[in-house]
């Protein structure tokens, strides 16, 4: 299993999986669970304690630095899996089409989606991008570099329903359920 020394920490490794170990006394660190579910060790250094997430110690040991504004995103969404082939840098808005939940409403998420859907390039005059539609369904679907996430169908009152996505200068947009039935009878 491959490790390496953490930066600043002479007594300390990280290993792939997220392990980390003080190299004196040879013992794995005990990792604690912060209240978002994240996974953090304390590391002690000229009697100085710290807190680090480890995520963010395996991230820079094996991703090398974060790029300036980006974060550590967990690519399967599951927080405790610390494996650096599970971490990758994203943009802000690239982590929030990753997660798991949006205003407590469970997201969806599938490696494929129906062959007959077809990409969505704009509406009203927006350019879109990775933004799939199921004809037969209008389900909107939105590809965030892993997987397909079911976008979920918000209902603001009475007979309207939208679909809340991002377009591709990452501006929101409400696509509304009628106008796509509209659009997609024209096709």
């Amino acid at each position: 299993m491959q490790f390496k020394q953490i930066e600043g920490y002479d007594n300390y490794i990280v290993f792939e999986n997220g392990n980390v170990q003080n190299i004196n006394s040879g013992k794995i660190l005990k990792p604690f669970t912060n209240s978002k579910g994240y996974l953090y060790i304390q590391l002690s250094e000229n009697n100085i304690q710290k807190k680090y997430l480890v995520h963010i110690l395996v991230s820079s040991a094996f991703l090398g630095n974060k790029p300036e504004n980006y974060q550590t995103d967990h690519i399967d969404r599951n927080k405790l899996n610390n494996h650096y082939t599970n971490l990758r840098y994203v943009s802000q808005s690239d982590n929030m089409k990753n997660r798991n939940s949006y205003n407590n409403i469970e997201v969806v998420y599938q490696d494929e989606i129906p062959e007959h859907c077809v990409e969505m390039m704009f509406y009203n005059e927006r350019e879109l991008e990775n933004i799939f539609i199921d004809p037969k369904t209008i389900d909107l679907y939105q590809f965030n570099g892993v997987q397909y996430r079911k976008q979920y169908l918000f209902h603001q009152g009475g007979n309207c329903y939208y679909y809340n996505v991002r377009d591709k200068e990452n501006n929101r947009i409400k696509i509304n359920l009628n106008v796509l039935k509209k659009l997609l009878n024209q096709i």
